[in-house]
């Protein structure tokens, strides 16, 4: 019985890339003894508990029960080997304090991924390097190539639950074991360390659970896991043959792969006291790295993202960089990520974006512009527009509608923009009653708050037919196509 709950136990914590049709993951139920636990019970707890050492099999799965049933700090905490204490301060510091040090040695913004190594721990002679005839992937730990992905296990053996959710940090740790890009020290730290990360994002009672239960999942593999670091035969990299082709997509999402900058309402152009947040869609549980090049072509700004939810969805939150760290000027945007549609690495030019420092005399939540609300898709002669913006205070913006036939044009002047430098579009009502059917290409001149400059601007199209509908919309991104 020993034996075969080892055998389940090298299943589920080293790689299941080779595994499919996996029962679905069960969420945990809510332990009703945990929850008289206060956060503060953990405070000073490694000097009042007995740290113990786990000597068999069987002792591992005893010790994931014992977390669900533990009823007090010093129960839950004792579960963990000394060794976990003595040799992992971070999981010291998640369960004491409830935070965790930062990661060290950071070059860039965002997330730290080591560099892609200069050949692979088992890549045979011949072969070119890091991973033989497979493409590494700058995105993922290590730049490691995309495989079929892995997972923590079968259902009994949870990849995540009610206060952790280790799924991302499996899957990365098993495209290490089937690539062997460092030591397996290194990869198996770089799992605690995912999972840790995971941890930090919980509530002040469960950061606490879900550190020792990282520590576990890290004794586990730390003690088991030897014979099945490199040990996933890959033609073209460790084993002879043309290189295996990964079955793709592995995700299906609700939204097409797509990246963008987020940047809170100022478009791309951005005052230097405010922030840019890097976002996406792509594969589930890969990263994208923006970079920033400026006008003589130097890469200003890099930035690694988190890894994507199981959704694909980076959340733009966690990815804020202010601006400042930018000197004023022009740059353009590249973004490399990796489809969930293609599993391929993708390079995309996403535009330009201009940093500054705002010189005019008043400053307002939002960057200068101009748009009229009621236009972005065919309308009807006769429909209602309205021409608004956001300018200098106590400015009025002049819109001009030029035929793109050469027919006859149109103006519009609005009122004065209020103290917030928002014109109200109620009062700015236009009706097309009487207008000639064509298209028409809106031009707005005003005073921008940032400068105390007047500009004109191209601020959109506006498609009037004789029949039909339309409807609006609008956007504020940094990409191809707004949604």
């Amino acid at each position: 019985m020993a034996r075969r709950l080892l055998l389940l136990l090298l299943w589920v914590l080293i790689p299941a890339a080779s595994f499919a049709g996996l029962p679905p993951e069960q969420p945990d139920e809510p332990l009703f003894q945990q929850s008289s636990i206060a956060p503060e019970d953990f405070a000073g707890v490694f000097e009042r508990v007995k740290l113990s050492e786990p000597s068999t099999e069987k002792e591992f799965l005893w010790l994931m029960d014992a977390l669900d049933t533990a009823s007090s700090a010093e129960e839950a905490a004792g579960l963990l080997p000394a060794s976990v204490y003595q040799q992992q301060p971070d999981v010291v510091a998640l369960i004491e304090t409830g935070s965790l040090p930062p990661a060290q040695n950071l070059t860039t913004t965002g997330e730290s991924i080591p560099s892609t190594p200069a050949a692979g721990g088992t890549l045979l002679p011949g072969y070119p390097g890091p991973y033989g005839f497979h493409t590494s992937n700058p995105t993922n730990n290590w730049g490691m190539p995309n495989s079929r992905s892995g997972g923590c296990g079968p259902w009994f053996i949870r990849g995540d639950g009610l206060y952790f959710d280790f799924r991302r940090a499996c899957y990365q740790h098993d495209l290490a074991y089937r690539w062997t890009p460092v030591d397996r020290l290194s990869v198996d730290l770089r799992l605690l360390r995912e999972m840790l990360y995971d941890c930090s994002l919980r509530s002040p009672l469960t950061i606490r659970l879900c550190a020792i239960r990282a520590g576990l999942y890290f004794t586990f593999v730390s003690l088991l896991g030897g014979p099945s670091y490199g040990a996933t035969l890959t033609p073209g990299y460790n084993a002879t043959g043309t290189p295996m082709v990964w079955p793709a997509p592995y995700s299906f999402c609700a939204q097409a792969s797509h990246v963008w900058v987020y940047t809170d309402g100022y478009g791309n152009r951005v005052p230097r006291n405010k922030s840019l947040y890097f976002t996406g869609v792509v594969r589930q549980y890969s990263r994208v790295r923006y970079q920033l090049i400026d006008a003589y072509g130097n890469v200003a700004l890099q930035h690694m993202t988190h890894a994507a939810q199981t959704n694909c969805v980076i959340h733009h939150e966690q990815e804020r960089v202010s601006a400042s760290v930018l000197p004023n000027g022009i740059y353009q945007v590249r973004a490399l990520f990796t489809p969930w549609e293609t599993e391929q690495v993708t390079v995309q030019n996403l535009g330009s974006l201009e940093i500054f420092s705002p010189t005019g005399s008043t400053t307002c939540n939002q960057n200068s512009h101009a748009w009229v609300y009621g236009a972005q898709s065919p309308i009807t002669v006769g429909a209602v527009i309205y021409p608004i913006g956001v300018v200098r205070r106590n400015t009025p913006i002049y819109f001009s509608f030029v035929s793109q036939t050469g027919g006859p044009g149109y103006q519009h002047t609005t009122h004065a923009a209020q103290n917030n430098c928002v014109v109200n579009h109620e009062p700015e009502a236009r009706s097309t009653a009487g207008w000639t059917p064509d298209r028409y290409d809106i031009y707005a001149t005003y005073t921008e708050w940032e400068t105390d400059q007047v500009v004109t601007r191209p601020v959109g199209v506006l498609d009037l037919r004789s029949s039909g509908g339309g409807g609006g919309g609008g956007g504020d991104c940094l990409r191809d196509q707004c949604e």
